[in-house]
């Protein structure tokens, strides 16, 4: 059994309906605004969107725990010779679903010739700074990525056994180094999630009457995704 099926299954029912329950209303009461673009971590910094428009270190965001998905993705991985050569990787398939869903057998997935990796996914909004009202989806299927991912997760269902009113993570973006014990790979650049504060299901913030309602968090709830 793969670590994100064991982290899923592991959650109370229980915990899981209230969680749906209060986001739903979250997302029903916050409006949508711009298309959603695609957040990525590159070497130690932050972009989004089409031109890369970067965010700093210490960006907030709002992650909405109700479009939380989990599956498979797969992409080629051609040495850095080939590259040289002009190939570029690719996008082979994808497999994404709601977190109430259950996984597909791998056997199940179709053979492209490359692995496939676990992937994690979650939409956010931009809700400070230059890019304020930036509508996000962050998928990684990189450790870091996901482990990062995993920790915002854990930290959400601490928070239901505690709080069920404010259970939508507002979260400081950065980044953590270390250098790798191969020589040859030097620094590694992993994503950091560091939580400072949390919003309820109208969008104010513990302890103060300051709203992220008009950066949506999330406009619907996920649909299942499926690339292959």
């Amino acid at each position: 059994m793969n670590d994100l099926v064991k982290a899923t299954e592991a959650r109370p029912p229980a915990d899981l309906n209230t969680l749906r329950a209060s986001l739903a209303q979250v997302r029903n009461a916050l409006p949508s605004s711009t298309p959603s673009s695609y957040l990525k971590f590159d070497k130690g910094a932050w972009f989004f969107g089409a031109e890369s428009d970067e965010l700093k270190d210490g960006t907030l965001l709002a992650f909405n725990p109700f479009t939380i998905q989990y599956g498979y993705v797969c992409w080629t991985n051609y040495s850095d010779a080939e590259k040289r050569a002009g190939k570029k990787n690719e996008l082979l398939g994808e497999v994404l679903l709601p977190m109430t869903e259950p996984l597909p057998a791998l056997s199940t997935l179709e053979n492209y010739g490359w692995p496939w990796a676990q992937q994690i996914a979650m939409d956010a909004a931009v809700i400070d700074g230059a890019h304020k009202g930036a509508q996000l989806i962050y998928k990684t299927s990189s450790f870091g990525g996901r482990r990062a991912i995993s920790a915002l997760i854990d930290a959400i269902f601490t928070r239901l056994a505690e709080d069920q009113r404010f259970t939508t993570p507002i979260v400081k973006i950065g980044c953590e180094r270390y250098k790798h014990k191969n020589p040859e790979f030097g620094m590694i650049a992993n994503p950091v999630f560091d939580i400072v504060d949390w919003a309820d299901k109208d969008g104010v913030r513990v302890g103060s009457n300051e709203s992220v309602a008009e950066t949506s968090v999330a406009a619907e709830s996920p649909r299942r995704r499926r690339r292959d």
